[in-house]
């Protein structure tokens, strides 16, 4: 599948507006091209944000679950960062948001293929969020799977149309407002393309979510692991990593940069920042981490963080470095620091 034909295929599946007739709840299953199931919902039957989201295998679920169950001890930010899906969405793709170029290839294509355009928030945009980078250039196995979901998407849509709650349930899509559950074995709907093009209906259950997966980087510098073993104690620092949440682009979308801060039993803040253009620098972080408590002179008898995300973060380089690690609900020193922070930088 080309762009075109993608654009296609999602201005078809636009004018269903199948989220008339489920919710963000009423999953479906499609078989992809190289044998993975893909989860799709459908969202905007709120009124707004009209898109479909494809949730690629047990990762892809467990994202899908965390996007509505957000776990206690995880940042809700950092929690958007470890999503991994892709989406054919509406609301975000109005006219001012996409270039000159991209609303002429949409219109050429709508008027090629005779489709109608919706109004409004009828140009479709592809996004792949990938753990914090957000991609707007598909490649050809994501276009793939994106346009088989749309198209699923389309059956889906003739078949439901008008149906009663109590229908829907019958053909696997559950009762009204009810999530999955992480536990695996929810029954919904799966579709399977065949040679035909036609879609062959049939039954799956939903699998067990996967834990949360934060990144732990390897901290593997042992000279600079050395030199700090002989630098002496000093107290406890309070210590966040962090995405900035003002995005950086590149050629391929956007990402959001890391940010460690540190700040110890004085008050006094020291920033650890990502120097590179690139998303998932965390190898460069820990690093940093490592030159920048050289370069002060203090070697941290504790650091202590209060969220999922630094303590994964955090844990091999305290391993390797004979600092002790705890996590702490409440760190009021350091959420006043990382609140000025986002409200200079972003959010």
């Amino acid at each position: 599948m080309n762009k075109e034909d993608l654009i296609a295929v999602a201005l078809q599946f636009r004018i269903q507006k199948l989220w008339d007739e489920l919710d963000d709840s009423m999953i479906f299953g499609v078989r992809l091209p190289d044998g993975e199931t893909g989860y799709c919902c459908v969202m905007g039957n709120g009124g707004q944000h009209f898109a479909l989201g494809l949730y690629k295998g047990i990762t892809g679920f467990t994202t899908y679950l965390n996007s509505v169950n957000r776990l206690p001890g995880t940042d809700p930010f950092e929690m958007f960062l470890t999503y991994d899906c892709l989406n054919c969405d509406y609301e975000n793709a109005s006219e001012s948001n996409l270039t000159s170029a991209q609303k002429k290839l949409i219109r050429t294509v709508a008027n090629e293929r005779h489709i109608k355009m919706c109004r409004p928030n009828g140009y479709p945009e592809f996004i792949r969020y990938d753990r914090g980078f957000i991609k707007t250039e598909l490649n050809e196995h994501e276009m793939s799977d994106l346009g088989i979901a749309l198209k699923a998407g389309i059956e889906v849509a003739s078949r439901v149309k008008g149906m009663t709650l109590a229908e829907l349930g019958k053909l696997g899509f559950g009762e009204d407002g009810y999530y999955p559950s992480s536990v695996s074995g929810d029954h919904i709907p799966m579709l399977e393309m065949q040679k035909d093009g036609s879609f062959k209906w049939s039954e799956t259950v939903t699998p067990k979510v996967v834990n949360v997966s934060f990144p732990t980087p390897l901290f593997t510098n042992v000279l600079a692991g050395g030199r700090l073993k002989t630098m002496q104690r000093v107290g406890a620092f309070q210590c966040k990593v962090m995405h900035m949440q003002s995005p950086v682009k590149n050629k391929e979308g956007v990402f959001y940069p890391l940010l460690m801060v540190l700040v110890n039993d004085e008050g006094m803040m020291f920033p650890v920042m990502q120097k590179s253009e690139t998303p998932h620098a965390e190898d460069e972080l820990i690093n940093q981490l490592a030159f920048t408590l050289i370069s002060m002179e203090v070697y941290p008898e504790e650091f202590l963080v209060d969220d999922r995300f630094s303590e994964a973060f955090m844990d091999d380089f305290c391993k390797k470095t004979e600092i002790k690690l705890k996590k702490i609900d409440y760190l009021p020193e350091l959420e006043e620091v990382v609140h000025m922070l986002r409200s200079q930088f972003g959010r």
